[in-house]
């Protein structure tokens, strides 16, 4: 059986934050480390840019869902935003951004 907590907490090395990100394309689920500042883990500094500039650092690698669906589960990431993070990776190497389908 799947267990998606235990996925996510392995994806991120540890506890997860949820964090929701307003996009013109919807709401999207972001799932990081929600020790990763006072464990020291690097500033993702892309996801930090675009979801927080004016607030809280990132830390670490970070899991992104598209909006949830009528009974509350993720959904892929819209193919806009999954251009975006392809276009961008070659500019931020750590934390590493991962793209695949949630199927």
């Amino acid at each position: 059986m799947f267990d998606k907590l235990k996925s996510l907490q392995d994806a991120v090395g540890g506890y997860i934050e949820h964090i929701t990100w307003n996009t013109p394309e919807g709401c999207l689920s972001l799932y990081c480390n929600e020790e990763g500042k006072i464990t020291h883990l690097p500033i993702n500094h892309f996801i930090t840019m675009l979801v927080s500039p004016h607030s809280q650092t990132i830390h670490g690698d970070v899991i992104i869902f598209g909006e949830a669906d009528e009974e509350g589960e993720d959904t892929d990431v819209p193919q806009v935003i999954i251009g975006m993070f392809e276009k961008a990776r070659e500019s931020f190497v750590e934390p590493f951004i991962s793209i695949m389908p949630f199927n």
